[in-house]
């Protein structure tokens, strides 16, 4: 198949800048939030002889 080669006027660079704008704002929110999910992340405590960091105090 074959194509014309035409320039693509104001309304086609128009619609790519808007289609480009909103996959690339979507991406960074997507990143922004998965990362603020990784860093919020606490560490559990760790078993110490079969117990967990609960049990100790009750002793």
């Amino acid at each position: 198949m074959r194509y014309l080669r035409n320039r693509p006027d104001r309304g086609e660079d128009m619609r790519a800048l808007v289609i480009s704008s909103a996959v690339a704002a979507s991406i960074g929110i997507v990143t922004f939030y998965f990362t603020r999910l990784l860093l919020a992340r606490e560490a559990l405590a760790t078993e110490v002889d079969g117990r967990s960091g609960e049990q100790q105090g009750d002793t």
